[in-house]
């Protein structure tokens, strides 16, 4: 608003013609400025996109993320559409445990000391060794360990299944 009313006042000086360089050089600014903040915060957000897009390019760190896509991995689902696929796990060649952080197994646990690749989650439904995933090259089999609660493209899981 207070651009508006500086650019007014200039341009009534400059319509008088009593404009000094000095005067025409705010006014230039002031018109850049206005026009950036007329900018809508979608524009601003594409061009940011953008050009984080280039840095990731350039850096070669996107060439990391396409590699995640195209292999066995799991990622969160958030209530917050915004937050959800922000975190991703690969599921590695080998056996890999998916279990609580900080958690000590229990005895009875058949996987806490037999396993290739460990996937430290937090939250309160987690156990300290909660699920195993088995991958042999492009086969990938998920079981829960004691029963915890797994939930496998909306169905409880119960025993043994291979992904697809």
């Amino acid at each position: 608003r207070e651009l508006k009313e500086e650019n007014a006042r200039l341009l009534s000086i400059l319509q008088k013609g009593g404009l000094n360089e000095d005067m025409q050089e705010r006014l230039k600014q002031n018109q850049e400025e206005l026009h950036e903040m007329e900018q809508t915060w979608e524009q601003r957000l594409s061009e940011a996109r953008a050009q984080w897009e280039k840095e990731m390019k350039e850096s070669g760190a996107g060439k990391a993320a396409q590699s995640i896509e195209t292999q066995p991995h799991l990622h969160n689902i958030n209530e917050d559409p915004q937050l959800s696929g922000v975190l991703k796990h690969v599921i590695e060649e080998g056996t890999t445990v998916v279990g609580r952080s900080g958690a000590t197994a229990t005895s009875s646990s058949s996987a806490s000391s037999s396993y290739d690749h460990r996937i430290t989650l937090t939250g309160l439904s987690i156990q300290p060794d909660h699920v195993v995933f088995v991958r042999r090259k492009d086969k990938v089999s998920v079981r829960s360990i004691n029963n915890a609660n797994v939930v496998l493209n909306g169905k409880i899981l119960s025993g043994e299944a291979e992904l697809k």
